[in-house]
């Protein structure tokens, strides 16, 4: 059976993923949405600068037509594809989630720190535990992980958990060569732990 304090730390290590992956999803919707909006501010400013310019003294004519036609088409697709993606609109709701299990996470810190709470066998463990789950539940009627980015956001917090316990070691370096660093021993230690895994079955 496991230790009140076993099941706090269960709960901390699902939250700090949930933490990363949500933020993760938040910023990558806010990059794309921003991507379409420049797309359809570009095109826009494109399709009027040309829309009034005198191109057939310049023998320009029939590809200055053309042009306009693929930045007018590219400015209907960005568009739409901006008006029903609700990119902003989900964007919002992954950093909702993150900042509730960013407060899930402090509640867990509070009872962690507590000693005496976690060493004794009290009634009220239970009650913090179905507290602190019942959050989690309600966090996920906000918003949820979908399952084909699931794997690949996990992937990331793992990797990002790995570099948190590197980076102290290349205080000296710029953060790009020491990340770059840091993929290089995260590599080689992983190709360790695969040839100690061989060499003992």
């Amino acid at each position: 059976m496991t230790t009140y304090l076993e099941q706090l730390k269960k709960r901390k290590d699902n939250v700090n993923q949930m933490i990363s992956m949500h933020s993760k999803k938040r910023d990558e919707l806010i990059r794309l949405a921003r991507i379409l909006d420049s797309a359809c501010i570009v095109a826009s400013i494109i399709v009027c600068g040309v829309t009034f310019f005198n191109y057939d003294g310049y023998g320009w004519g029939d590809m200055l037509h053309l042009g306009i036609a693929f930045v007018s088409i590219v400015l209907v697709a960005a568009s739409i594809l901006n008006s029903f993606s609700n990119l902003k609109v989900d964007a919002d709701k992954h950093a909702q989630a993150a900042n509730r299990f960013a407060s899930v996470k402090k509640t867990i810190d509070a009872e962690l720190s507590c000693e005496e709470l976690v060493a004794t066998g009290d009634e009220i463990h239970c009650e913090v535990l179905k507290r602190i789950d019942a959050e989690i539940a309600a966090i996920a009627e906000i918003s949820v992980i979908s399952e084909k980015d699931f794997n690949r956001l996990k992937h990331y917090h793992r990797r990002k958990e790995k570099y948190r316990a590197m980076v102290g070691d290349y205080d000296s370096d710029s953060y790009p060569i020491a990340r770059l660093k840091m993929w290089s021993r995260l590599r080689k230690e992983t190709k360790g732990k695969k040839k100690d895994g061989k060499d003992d079955s």
